[in-house]
């Protein structure tokens, strides 16, 4: 069979540690100019974006912190923490970082997000569960819930 996309789930990101800019997600950048294309799907990516983000405004509230935290052991004087609070205040946000990440990922690696206008829930899900090429048989796992 030959296909002329590829595609990935939101869990090869987490398992790379979102790190777009280098390791394996950095090697997509073969594909920007290839034959075969790399797509997402619009639930992939907003996924992707929610845990970027959800982890820049956590480091930057553990910056910030731990700032604060030096201050109070001695390590820094008041002015440079007001200093460094300052930086980390008047920097770029956490939803413009992101953006200018996601961006140049895109660019890299010729990025395309596949929307979901004009597709039905239930078809969007049958074709999510369903097992075609390339994906694998479910693997049989014990349920506790009863599906419909």
């Amino acid at each position: 069979m030959r296909y002329d996309a590829i595609t990935i789930d939101t869990n090869i990101f987490a398992d790379n540690g979102y790190r777009l800019e280098s390791g394996l997600l950095s090697q997509l950048s073969q594909f920007k100019d290839g034959q075969v294309k790399f797509v997402l799907s619009e639930i992939v990516y907003r996924e992707l974006c929610r845990h970027l983000l959800a982890a820049a405004s956590d480091f930057r509230k553990r910056l910030i912190s731990t700032v604060k935290k030096a201050r109070h052991s001695g390590l820094l004087q008041t002015l440079d923490v007001e200093t460094l609070i300052n930086i980390c205040t008047t920097s770029a946000t956490p939803d413009d970082v992101i953006s200018i990440r996601l961006a140049a990922f895109s660019m890299v690696t010729g990025m395309e997000i596949i929307g979901t206008d004009g597709i039905s829930l239930k078809a969007l899900l049958d074709r999510y569960f369903s097992v075609s090429p390339p994906l694998s048989p479910p693997v049989k796992r014990r349920r506790n819930f009863r599906t419909p």
